[in-house]
């Protein structure tokens, strides 16, 4: 998949918007933390899976140590936990992926104990 049209598409609803696409990111930080606040396990779960399968589909064939959607899940499993997995990315959007994780990966599952509000 060629990523450069909806870089271009994102990139003129960013200019033509008002106030340069600062809502839409308040929307969208306010969104994920509503939601994270309800159910913590839930998006847990979810940025688990969700991760798993765009890592599988950015490392696949390019990655020999990501052979199947299970060493995927392992990857984002751990980089989620301890932000370090023994089968680092090769690709430019598996690095980007694993970036996201680490980065936010500890602070998620700190709270994935807590009682939903």
């Amino acid at each position: 998949m060629n990523p450069r049209p909806l870089l271009v598409l994102a990139a003129l609803a960013v200019a033509t918007s008002e106030d340069m696409g600062k809502g839409a990111s308040a929307r969208l930080k306010n969104s994920v933390r509503e939601g994270f606040a309800r159910d913590p396990m839930g998006n847990v779960v979810a940025a688990v899976l969700v991760g798993a399968w765009l890592f599988y589909q950015a490392e696949h064939g390019h990655n020999p140590k990501i052979q199947s959607y299970y060493d995927a899940l392992v990857y984002v499993a751990t980089s989620l936990s301890v932000g370090h997995t023994a089968a680092p990315a090769t690709t430019s959007a598996g690095k980007a992926i694993g970036a996201a994780l680490m980065t936010y990966g500890p602070a998620m599952t700190a709270k994935i104990f807590d009682p939903p509000t």
